[in-house]
């Protein structure tokens, strides 16, 4: 066998740096090819998938060649190469039909509910899991681990169903996806909010699809036991793996933390956690949760990775220049001759901005006929008129070029990927939001520059961009051309889940983990934490709602407002007296400050509690984004794209996630002293309804969650008065069809099918 894998090593090597083979050496490639599949060790196995792609990608048409390569498929077992392969010529399939035994082998493989044909890798998952049902399952990009959610789903009897993703993009992605898959859809009720009402009944089989933050909403109001949960993308519960373009996220990795730990504590509880390119998983957790960690580096999609500036120059026919804009440039024009789907890495949003511009205008042709795809005009029309006008993503969509980033609202991020999968956008520039979850068609990712932010890329993350080159179904080989090399030498990827690995948890961690999960350090940790709370008479279920927040920082607060005087919102009657009167606001936001990451200067994520207070009354009056944009506080920023990412970046982080978290402490908190001081309550749910949605309407809120953006939902919210829930939404949402049609145009349409 090591003779055979040496003899096979060669000929991949030859065959990435370019070299020609003989129709009579494939024909011996595939032969020892065909004789290593005997072997069951996964780097042999890796081999000759590589084998079995690099040469389907060469399209052969000798006869002896593809007869050879069509039983090494089948030998393989990944039959999906087969259909490949009739998509690249035509008559494949016609000419190659597989022997009554391999009809049989391809049948095992087949699932007997769906239909659905699984690879060797998938069905052992498949079979694992009847057996050991905790699964935690790494592997590469374009593997298939989603796919087996759904069989997974079908082949069991479960009633309520949670599927955890780390973005609201991939939400929408999941829920449409189990919709359209009618054997799902027919059994389960999808629900993609946390807002499901109080009388909600939980009584049928459902699948809620949740962020983190939804599902810990969710739980907060709802006593659901869930048989079955998915956890996509598990890595992001370690703060390792922290997002290097949002800045200051107040330790989101966190949340990731506490849903996982919130969802196993239930001991009957089945799951399946997915993720890419891990090596070791946490052994505590495993041991405590009976669960099994499995490993893959099966690459159903091969990767050519050009890391030299000479490998690029012969792959692509050019000659690269010292200048790495230009030789982007040159890089990106030679893949767009040839008509291929192109994703460019940068490290930073401004970056992937900026180089879209500068691409756009370096293309020297007209552009797209905007008169001919009426699906571009259309949303470029739209940005003019909700966004700006003026806005650089208009000048680079004109000339198929575009920039996705996290700060991007969630309808344009999609519209944007909608249109670089119908080939409208040829050269998607992208930070690391795309490299975290998104497929693509894309066949190339250019490397603009090999650093997360202004950290140089780990090995973890150089995986996760590069696997996002190439796509199964579609692809055979996905190219990655560096434009800088990585600094990072290869290394083993582990991920600790702290509440279980770390001998130093901080106390408003402990307090949240069962003693029996707990070292000996954290437990006495806990027992200090609980004694010093006791000592102040607060009680531990107030510190524990309001988690993650610094326990230090609460209890300062509330002796602040205890020992006030004059409790400064006593004599509020009116929660829009937050919104109306500026010196209200202000000392809200003042004190919400204080539970706050506030750096030397007092500031949060850069803003003064003054000019987040100013920003917000704005923004509460006219939740629009123009209003942001236009705001005089990002006048300093001359240049249209700066103040629309800060603008971009205020709403995504401060008003949809981490003003709202941190008020609803502070109301818990004042509320726990206005209690204790025979005092009136306050109520600050409209402003953080306000901040969070735009508005405080619970049916505009349940619209809002589907994803559709508020300048829609305010055309259609009157057709779906007195829904209550995500449900009944949907219902009148079908009920409403034609009506609703005619509030909207063609691009709103759009939207509107997308997501509801």
């Amino acid at each position: 066998m090591k003779e055979l894998e040496s003899k096979i090593k060669k000929s991949l090597s030859r065959i990435k740096t370019g070299d020609s083979f003989s129709d009579r050496d494939l024909v011996i490639w595939l032969k020892d090819v065909y004789k290593l599949l005997d072997n069951d060790n996964e780097q042999s196995y890796n081999l000759c998938l590589a084998s079995i792609c690099f040469i389907a990608d060469r399209n052969p048409s000798d006869p002896m060649v593809v007869a050879i390569l069509n039983e090494a498929i089948i030998k393989s077992r990944i039959f999906l190469y087969r259909d490949m392969l009739e998509k690249q010529s035509s008559g494949f399939l016609e000419n190659n039909p597989i022997s009554c035994v391999s009809e049989f082998t391809k049948w095992f493989y087949t699932d007997p509910i769906s239909g659905t044909v699984l690879t060797k890798s998938q069905r052992e998952i498949s079979e694992l899991f009847k057996k050991q049902k905790r699964l935690v399952i790494s592997a590469p990009t374009s593997f298939g681990k989603t796919r087996i959610l759904e069989e997974l789903i079908l082949n069991n009897n479960y009633g309520h169903i949670a599927i955890v993703v780390p973005t609201n993009a991939l939400l929408s992605e999941n829920y449409h996806r189990l919709k359209r898959n009618l054997l799902i859809s027919d059994k389960y009720g999808i629900i993609y909010s946390s807002k499901i009402g109080r009388n909600f009944d939980l009584s049928g089989n459902m699948i809620f699809i949740l962020t983190p933050e939804k599902l810990l909403n969710l739980l907060d109001e709802h006593q659901i036991t869930f048989d079955f949960f998915v956890f996509d993308e598990f890595y992001k519960i370690s703060k390792d793996f922290e997002s290097g373009e949002s800045g200051d996220y107040d330790r989101r990795y966190k949340v990731f933390q506490y849903a996982l730990y919130t969802l196993v504590q239930n001991t009957n509880t089945d799951f399946y956690m997915i993720g890419p390119y891990i090596d070791k998983f946490s052994k505590k957790f495993l041991e405590k949760e009976n669960a099994v960690f499995k490993e893959y580096k099966v690459e159903i999609v091969q990767k050519r990775i050009f890391l030299e500036k000479s490998a690029i120059d012969k792959q692509l026919g050019i000659n690269l220049l010292k200048d790495k804009k230009k030789s982007a440039y040159k890089v990106l024009d030679k893949l767009r001759e040839q008509d291929q789907l192109n994703l460019i890495y940068v490290p930073r949003q401004e970056t992937a901005e900026k180089l879209a511009r500068a691409y756009a205008e370096h293309l020297d042709d007209s552009g797209i006929d905007l008169s001919e795809n009426v699906e571009l005009k259309d949303f470029i029309r739209y940005i003019k008129d909700n966004i700006s006008p003026e806005w650089n993503l208009i000048r680079a969509l004109k000339k198929g070029v575009a920039f996705h980033h996290g700060g991007i609202p969630r309808y344009i991020q999609t519209e944007i990927i909608s249109l670089f999968e119908k080939r409208i956008i040829h050269s998607l520039i992208c930070t690391t939001t795309l490299a975290e979850g998104v497929n693509t068609s894309a066949k190339n990712v250019v490397v603009y520059e090999a650093k997360k932010s202004k950290e140089n890329l780990t090995t973890f993350d150089r995986k996760n961009i590069e696997g996002r080159s190439g796509r199964f179904n579609e692809h055979f080989i996905g190219n990655v051309f560096y434009l800088s090399k990585p600094m990072d030498q290869e290394r083993e990827t582990g991920v600790d889940f702290e509440l279980y690995d770390s001998p130093n948890l901080r106390q408003e961690d402990v307090i949240l983990v069962k003693n029996e999960d707990l070292s000996a350090d954290n437990l006495k940790n806990k027992e200090q934490a609980l004694s010093k709370l006791q000592e102040k008479n607060i009680p531990q279920g107030l510190i524990q709602k309001n988690r993650f927040i610094n326990i230090d920082k609460q209890i300062s607060l509330i002796e602040s407002l205890r020992t006030d005087l004059d409790l400064p919102f006593k004599e509020i009657k009116n929660n829009n007296e937050f919104i109306n009167n500026k010196d209200l606001c202000d000392l809200l936001f003042q004190n919400v400050f204080k539970l706050a990451n506030t750096d030397d200067r007092g500031a949060w994520n850069g803003y003064t509690f003054k000019q987040l207070s100013w920003l917000a009354r704005s923004y509460m009056f006219s939740p629009y984004f123009k209003t942001l944009v236009g705001h005089k506080l990002f006048e300093s920023s001359k240049n249209i794209d700066t103040r629309i990412r800060r603008a971009l970046r205020l709403m995504s982080q401060h008003f949809e996630f981490l003003i709202p978290r941190y008020m609803q402490v502070f109301q818990e908190i004042y509320n726990f002293v206005a209690i204790e001081r025979n005092a009136r309550n306050i109520e600050l749910g409209r402003v953080v309804s306000l901040l969070e949605y735009g508005t405080a309407d619970q049916v505009e809120i349940l619209l809002r969650d589907t994803g559709l953006p508020l300048e829609i939902v305010n055309k259609i919210k009157k057709h779906f008065r007195g829904c209550e829930d995500a449900n009944a939404i949907l219902a009148r949402r079908k009920e409403k069809d034609g009506e609703l049609r005619n509030e909207l145009d063609e691009f709103e349409l759009r939207l509107m099918d997308r997501y509801l």
